[in-house]
Formats: C-alpha cells, sequence, structure tokens
C-alpha cells in the first residue's frame, strides 16, 4: 500500500511540474526551467530514498 501511494504522490507532483512549466510561469522561461530542475532533483532524491 505504501508502495502504491508513493507512486500516486510521485505522478501528483510531476503534474504539478508539467503544469507550472506549461503555465503561466512559462512566460518568465528562466524561472520555469530552473523550478522544473529543483522539483525534478527532489522528486528523483525522494524516489532513491525509498526503492
Amino acid at each position: 500500500m505504501l508502495k502504491v501511494r508513493r507512486i500516486l504522490i510521485a505522478t501528483v507532483l510531476l503534474g504539478i511540474t508539467v503544469f507550472l512549466g506549461a503555465g503561466p510561469a512559462s512566460a518568465d522561461s528562466y524561472w520555469s526551467a530552473s523550478e522544473t530542475t529543483v522539483v525534478q532533483k527532489a522528486l528523483a532524491a525522494d524516489m532513491d530514498s525509498h526503492w
């Protein structure tokens, strides 16, 4: 059950990242790119710590 919840959380975070990248933040491409990288690194670290 914990594994399923982790996958769900990861999917939601990824969805938020995509939304931010394609949403209003896309007007400021530098912010969008840096924010996406930060979120991806945090997500990767979170996944690594649990697998």
